[in-house]
C-alpha cells in the first residue's frame, strides 16, 4: 500500500534537519519515509540495525520505521519492505530497497571509513536477505 503524502512542508524540513547520519540520503519525493528512518538514524545505530533487518527484523526510530514481512505472513507480500512516518508510508520491492540501500550505505561508509570492513559484510548479509525474498 502506498499512501499519498499528508504532512506540510513545515514538517518535511523539521524531519530533514533533525537528521543524525554524518551524511544524509537525499532519495525521491515519494520516498520520504525510507529517506526519514535513515537520517535519523545515528551512526552508531546504522550497523546494529541493518543487521537486524538482513535477519528480517523490522525497526523503527523516532517516529519512523519499516516493517519486514515474517513467513507466512500475507501482507505485506514477501519481497517488499514497507517503510512509515506519523503521515506517510510507501512499501517497495526488495529490488528497489536493495538498490537505494547500496547509496545509504555508501554514504555511511563515506562519512565513518573505519567502518569500512564491517559495512560491507554487513551489506552483503542486506543483499543475500532481499535478493533471497523476491520472488
Amino acid at each position: 500500500m502506498v499512501c499519498a503524502p499528508r504532512h506540510s512542508a513545515t514538517a518535511r524540513e523539521l524531519i530533514n534537519a533533525v537528521t543524525s547520519m554524518k551524511r544524509k540520503v537525499q532519495l525521491e519525493e515519494r520516498l520520504f519515509p525510507l529517506q526519514a528512518l535513515f537520517n535519523g538514524l545515528h551512526d552508531r545505530d546504522f550497523i546494529p540495525r541493518m543487521q537486524g533487518l538482513a535477519n528480517g527484523i523490522g525497526f523503527d526510530c523516532n517516529t519512523t520505521g519499516c516493517l519486514v514481512p515474517e513467513e507466512g505472513e500475507e501482507l505485506p507480500v514477501k519481497g517488499y519492505i514497507t517503510f512509515y512516518t506519523p503521515h506517510d508510508e510507501v512499501t517497495i520491492s526488495n529490488e528497489e530497497f536493495l538498490h537505494h540501500m547500496n547509496l545509504i550505505f555508501s554514504n555511511y561508509i563515506q562519512g565513518n571509513p573505519e567502518q569500512a570492513d564491517v559495512a560491507e559484510k554487513t551489506r552483503q548479509m542486506m543483499r543475500n536477505r532481499f535478493a533471497a525474498d523476491r520472488r
